[in-house]
């Protein structure tokens, strides 16, 4: 075998995905995969051919979305915090003090 064999983090990094999605579509079938033991290999042939089939609509009907490296500001509205539990909260609405 003359192609490198190459890591599920590697693929993630190159793809901009996570570690858990890669490995989620090598266990579903579709993304082709080299199993050694409990150990996970791509080559990087197979990974460009994942991706031509997904440009061309052949796997699921799922695009791939690059993870943003960072939220823009603004994008979600604030949440407001959390100020106790229930207990605390009939305990001030009760009248006993």
């Amino acid at each position: 075998m003359s192609a490198e064999l190459i890591t599920a983090d590697e693929v993630a990094e190159r793809l901009r995905v996570t570690r858990a999605w890669v490995l989620a579509e090598a266990r579903a079938g579709r993304l082709a995969h080299y199993r050694l033991n409990r150990q996970v290999r791509f080559t990087w042939a197979q990974v460009e051919a994942f991706l031509a089939s997904r440009e061309a609509g052949d796997a699921s009907g799922v695009a791939i979305v690059p993870r943003p490296a960072q939220i823009p500001a603004g994008l979600f509205p604030e949440t407001t915090p959390r100020r106790g539990t229930v207990a605390s909260h009939r305990r001030a609405h009760s009248g006993a003090r």
